[in-house]
């Protein structure tokens, strides 16, 4: 496998686990040997930097669901809501 299909094939399915909300998918490009520099955040290495990416990025994708639910959910009531008009038209 040359160098370029290999970088774009890691693209793609880094995208396809975002889009599909899969931390596992995401993580399974990663190299064993990760050092974890999150912001913020304690630095980890190899496994351990590994599992707690995977638990922040987990926590990420449930936190947007949440506010897609919500953001959905104001959609849907003002759809309901009665328009209200000056009485010009």
């Amino acid at each position: 496998m040359d160098d370029l299909y290999a970088i774009n094939a890691a693209k793609t399915e880094f995208r396809e686990g975002f889009n599909l909300a899969d931390a596992s998918r995401i993580l399974a490009i990663a190299d064993p040997d990760l050092v974890n520099f999150s912001d913020g955040q304690p630095s980890e290495f190899g496994e351990t930097g590994l599992d707690a990416l995977k638990t922040r990025v987990a926590s990420l994708f449930e936190r947007l669901q949440q506010s897609c639910r919500r953001l959905s959910l104001r959609f849907v009531c003002r759809e309901t809501l009665p328009m209200i008009t000056d009485g010009m038209s």
